[in-house]
């Protein structure tokens, strides 16, 4: 019975509307800005009474972070040519002017796989407000604990995505958002070397 209250209420709530590491750090820019996170995760202490508190307190926190410069990163530029994703996250894949293939990781994430019926209902409400209980920064700090521990990973940085005419085809999905910038060490380019030097990377699903 508690748990159908519960329910109940966060419907009427949500209601809509709704050393070991490779692939070093971006160049220094001059430029950042100030961002939250996900300002759509703050409530009351009622609502996180029913809704849980989740990372709430640093989806909201004001950071600050380098505007990614797609003019100069990757070598010389950067060019975005695919969208990917998993089932939360939203990516831009990127070449890089030096061969390399380079991504963009959405921090902020939405729920996927929802059917249309579901669309715009307090069932994706919900859904979204519960994406709070992921850390926003969890891939950085596991990156510092995998370098910690010698696992050879590729740097993951916070930026900000301009508004910027470079996107292409991709500015109105992408430009404005917190993002995780990273090489992509699946991809080498032709005739040299690859992710950490590497001449061949296999990915993990066909380790045996």
């Amino acid at each position: 019975m508690v748990r159908f209250v519960s329910v109940v209420l966060a419907c009427s709530l949500l209601a809509p509307p709704l050393g070991a590491q490779a692939g070093g750090p971006a160049p220094p820019t001059s430029d950042s800005v100030t961002v939250v996170s996900g300002e759509e995760y703050e409530g009351s202490g009622l609502f996180m009474t029913f809704m849980g508190h989740g990372y709430r307190d640093l989806w909201t926190t004001p950071i600050r972070v380098p505007v990614a410069d797609l003019s100069r990163w990757g070598g010389g530029g950067l060019t975005p040519f695919d969208v990917g994703g998993g089932m939360t996250t939203r990516t831009l894949h990127l070449r890089g002017a030096d061969g390399r293939r380079y991504v963009l990781r959405s921090v902020d994430k939405s729920p996927g796989a929802l059917g249309e019926e579901l669309q715009g209902t307090p069932v994706e409400a919900i859904m979204q407000d519960q994406l709070s209980s992921f850390h926003p920064s969890g891939a950085v700090i596991t990156a510092r604990l995998l370098e910690a521990v010698g696992v050879l990973h590729p740097q993951t940085q916070l930026v900000y995505v301009p508004d910027s005419p470079l996107l292409g085809e991709y500015r109105e999905q992408f430009a404005g958002m917190l993002a995780l910038f990273e090489e992509r060490p699946d991809d080498l380019p032709d005739g040299a070397a690859g992710f950490a030097g590497s001449r061949r990377i296999v990915q993990t699903p066909t380790v045996r």
